[in-house]
């Protein structure tokens, strides 16, 4: 995966964080360990991320990312929103409209977040 996709990737976890306007510890470890996996945000020039929130911004930074890494990035975006516990309604249309934009259907998100909120529990 290139450097700008990994970008695009922690700025939509970092803009599922915020579309609540709370910031969980749970939420915010996640976020930094993805910014840490993904070599972004490291103190550099380039360190700004800017927090993708709007969901037409969203869907825009999905779709500039390859097809074969939106999956993925969707799966980190759900992590981030289920990493305090619970997906909250401005998360849910987030994810609705980030998943659409990946080729993903509203049965198939469901699963994916029931797995992560499953997954929290039993960690």
């Amino acid at each position: 995966m290139d450097q700008q996709s990994k970008r695009h990737i922690c700025e939509l976890v970092a803009g599922i964080i915020a579309t609540d306007g709370e910031f969980h510890p749970k939420e915010l470890t996640f976020m930094l360990k993805t910014f840490e996996q993904f070599g972004v945000a490291q103190g550099g020039d380039d360190s700004v991320v800017r927090p993708t929130v709007a969901r037409q911004d969203a869907v825009n930074r999905m779709l500039q990312l390859p097809e074969d890494v939106r999956l993925q990035a969707l799966k980190l975006v759900i992590g981030a929103a289920a990493a305090d516990g619970k997906v909250v309604p401005d998360e849910q249309k987030y994810l609705d409209a980030v998943a659409e934009a990946a080729g993903i259907d509203g049965e198939r998100l469901e699963a994916l977040i029931v797995d992560h909120l499953l997954e929290h529990k039993s960690g």
